[in-house]
């Protein structure tokens, strides 16, 4: 058994335990999503909880990397790109509805008030995020396309906040009105173009 084979049960478990949570998700199932045989899982993994730590590495990974390839230079002003990162999310959810929401942010949900090592992992993953958008906006800034008085850090840890509860929201009202809302007070007000807000 290779390492093509622990990917496929990584990624299988990825997409399962993002539409059902981490809990509701059985080893078998995994299996047999993964069309592997039964001996695989304990191959690559001693316990549920370790693999549940890959499956948070391989989604930090993957949404970073989706991150990167809309906010990477060469496509626009920084914030041409980070509009268009938050317009790829929203048309997303206009295809696939108000569901399942974003994984990190359901597994902190689940995970993190009972179990310590994953709420470690998923802050991690978290925080590469933040930071991520924090050097946007600090190139923003450099720009001209911000205040200067906006703070990259604390601006990137509200908007990845205030995206969590959009989520939550449209999640509840089965509704995409909380992206509006998102929208129109992150770009239109915090991040309006000086003299524009």
């Amino acid at each position: 058994m290779n390492t093509s084979t622990r990917d496929t049960l990584i990624a299988c478990g990825a997409r399962l335990i993002h539409q059902q949570g981490f809990h509701s998700t059985g080893i078998q199932e995994i299996l047999a999503a993964a069309g592997v045989p039964k001996g695989s899982f304990y191959h690559f993994f001693k316990s549920k909880e370790e693999f549940g730590l890959a499956v948070i590495d391989h989604l930090s990974a993957k949404l970073l990397e989706r991150v990167e390839a809309v906010l990477a230079p060469g496509q626009g002003s920084p914030m041409t790109r980070l509009r268009a990162l938050f317009g790829l999310i929203q048309a997303r959810y206009q295809e696939e509805g108000c569901g399942p929401g974003c994984p990190l942010g359901n597994l902190v949900q689940e995970m993190a008030p009972s179990n310590p090592v994953f709420a470690k992992r998923l802050d991690a993953g978290m925080q590469a995020l933040i930071a991520r958008y924090a050097r946007i906006l600090a190139e923003a800034r450099a720009e001209g396309e911000i205040a200067q008085d906006i703070d990259p850090d604390a601006a990137a840890r509200f908007i990845f906040a205030a995206w969590q509860g959009t989520i939550l929201q449209l999640k509840a009202a089965g509704s995409l009105e909380p992206i509006d809302t998102f929208n129109r007070f992150v770009f239109q007000a915090l991040l309006a173009r000086p003299g524009q807000a």
